[in-house]
């Protein structure tokens, strides 16, 4: 401190000191605000949100395409399609087995041709599904939300079965974003 710029000795600013021209606080709150603006701005890009994927796998003439929610929000609808091509013309009936605990995140709405049978072994659901009478094509729906208490996620294995054998599978993970 300069002493031309000092305060009388009765003054009661005596005892104060001169601020930092350079605080290092003031560095510490722009970074946790740029961080801050970083997170807004992802999330205004709408990445933070629902996103989709899909694969497919085949064996046995039979192709099965799945569409399914890769990242999700807690409270959001999610997309869930299984679509099985046949090679010719379907047998009566396919059955569509998902891994059990993957049903955990979700509130069901509802499925999409409703199964003739439903079973489980306690580790896979299984979906016994009438084949359309016309056509090479059958499209399993199920019309869901993530729980609203669902956390992080979890991943499936969704198998294609044809006459007690299984012609396709598919392993997939969704995650969920705070």
């Amino acid at each position: 401190m300069d002493t031309t710029d000092a305060p009388p000795a009765d003054s009661t600013l005596r005892d104060v000191r001169t601020p930092d021209p350079r605080p290092r606080k003031t560095w510490g709150r722009r970074a946790a605000i740029a961080v801050l603006l970083l997170i807004v701005a992802v999330g205004a890009t709408g990445w933070l949100g629902v996103h989709r994927a899909a694969m497919s796998a085949s064996g046995s003439g039979y192709t099965m395409s799945l569409e399914y929610p890769q990242v999700a929000r807690a409270g959001w609808d999610v997309p869930w399609t299984v679509t099985v091509t046949a090679p010719d013309r379907f047998q009566d009936q396919v059955t569509i087995a998902v891994t059990s605990d993957w049903f955990d995140l979700f509130e069901s709405q509802g499925l999409s041709p409703q199964p003739r049978e439903e079973y489980s072994d306690g580790t896979m659901s299984y979906f016994v599904l009438d084949t359309p009478p016309d056509g090479d094509t059958l499209t399993f729906d199920f019309d869901t939300y993530v729980q609203p208490t669902a956390q992080l996620g979890a991943s499936a294995d969704v198998w294609l079965i044809v006459d007690g054998e299984r012609v396709a599978d598919l392993h997939c993970r969704t995650w969920l974003m705070p």
